[in-house]
């Protein structure tokens, strides 16, 4: 028996149940496993680094809002996950 894998990718959106679900699928009918991808942007480290090339910094609260907003968008992949 040899190793499979079905690679998913997911970038937070409506669309990853429906791309979720069928990588679910697919892995069933040939008894595979799914790795999923995410792939969005970092708006924290987008928004650090351009506060560094401006010679500005964020404030705590700024990368506090940034933090929960990606935490929120990795909940939305996840429950994805869990639906599919």
């Amino acid at each position: 028996m040899s190793l499979k894998h079905i690679v998913a990718i997911a970038g937070g959106g409506p669309e990853d149940l429906q791309t979720l679900s069928f990588a679910a699928w697919l892995a069933a009918q040939h008894d595979s496993t799914v790795d999923i991808l995410p792939a969005y942007p970092d708006t924290a480290i987008d928004m650090v680094t351009l506060g560094m090339t401006l010679g500005a910094s964020l404030s705590r609260q700024a990368i506090e809002e940034l933090a929960a907003a990606d935490r929120e968008l990795h909940g939305r992949v996840e429950a994805a996950a869990r639906k599919a």
